[in-house]
């Protein structure tokens, strides 16, 4: 059995099951959720009777029933935007749940003819690296080496991006796709950092880099004003989303609306220097003057 027929049979029916069933619960017809999904209405509705044991499924495969659930949110979240949004989601988090090696023990498990020092998935679908993947996969491991960034994650997730020098579209910028998530009190990445990884957090560094310099990161925190009050004790410049600054700001603000989540994006010249900024926002003992600028 291939790795490919292996996430075939024992992941994608599974994830599928558990999105449908949360495309049902947001009130899409069955119908629909099949045109998105891209399978039968009977499927569909076979998928969502089925959805508590494909939880348990992927858990016997290695993946932890709430990593399983936050994909589900992901997949659901991208079928809501169209049938390709939700095929290449799914494709992106098969092939990082492989390359990251979460199914190697269950492979192993089915055939006996896996090497144990087989790196097979990380070699075929990682790709090379580079500063810029390097960099996020650096922040990454700052944000999940803080006991309290879990603190930092919005209900809708967090990405993290840098848009290198001459990046033009989101294609060219580095994310986490997938997003990152709290699970407990863990922070976990669905995805491995890749170019084209990541779309509105993506727009948003390319938006600094272009207003600011290259390269730019920007990183998805929740909002608080606790984060906003520790930020300006720290000195940290704030701008509200819409206002314009000569130099570039530590984080702006982007207080949402009806039925949108806002959020804080922390700015950096790289992903490792805006994750810093987020954890000193969150940890900041809000004792220096800083500087808040609005439209």
């Amino acid at each position: 059995m291939t790795p490919f027929e292996l996430a075939a049979k024992f992941v994608v029916p599974q994830l599928r099951a558990l999105t449908a069933q949360r495309l049902l619960q947001r009130g899409m017809s069955q119908n629909e959720v099949a045109r998105r999904l891209g399978v039968t209405q009977p499927m569909v509705r076979k998928y969502s009777a089925g959805a508590e044991g494909a939880l348990e499924e992927l858990a016997e495969a290695g993946l932890p029933r709430e990593a399983a659930m936050a994909m589900a949110d992901v997949l659901a979240d991208a079928a809501e935007r169209g049938p390709w949004e939700h095929a290449v989601t799914m494709a992106t988090l098969v092939s990082s749940l492989l390359s990251g090696g979460s199914l190697c023990a269950l492979h192993r498990r089915l055939d006996r003819g896996v090497p144990q020092g087989c790196s097979l998935c990380g070699d075929l679908l990682r790709g090379g690296s580079d500063a810029y993947t390097e960099d996020v996969a650096n922040a990454l491991s700052i944000l999940e080496g803080d006991p309290d960034a879990y603190r930092l994650i919005p209900e809708v997730g967090m990405n993290i991006a840098v848009a290198p020098p001459g990046a033009s579209t989101v294609e060219q910028v580095v994310g986490v796709p997938g997003r990152v998530v709290r699970i407990g009190t863990r922070v976990v990445a669905l995805g491995k950092p890749s170019y084209g990884g990541s779309t509105h957090t993506a727009g948003v560094a390319l938006w600094a880099g272009r207003r600011w310099g290259f390269p730019a990161a920007a990183v998805a925190a929740r909002y608080g004003d606790e984060i906003l009050k520790s930020a300006l004790g720290a000195g940290m410049v704030i701008l509200e989303a819409g206002a314009d600054s000569p130099r570039r700001p530590d984080l702006v603000v982007d207080r949402g609306g009806q039925g949108v989540e806002p959020i804080i994006y922390f700015l950096g010249g790289s992903a490792s220097e805006a994750v810093r900024k987020a954890l000193g926002a969150l940890h900041g003992s809000g004792s220096r003057p800083g500087s808040y600028r609005y439209l």
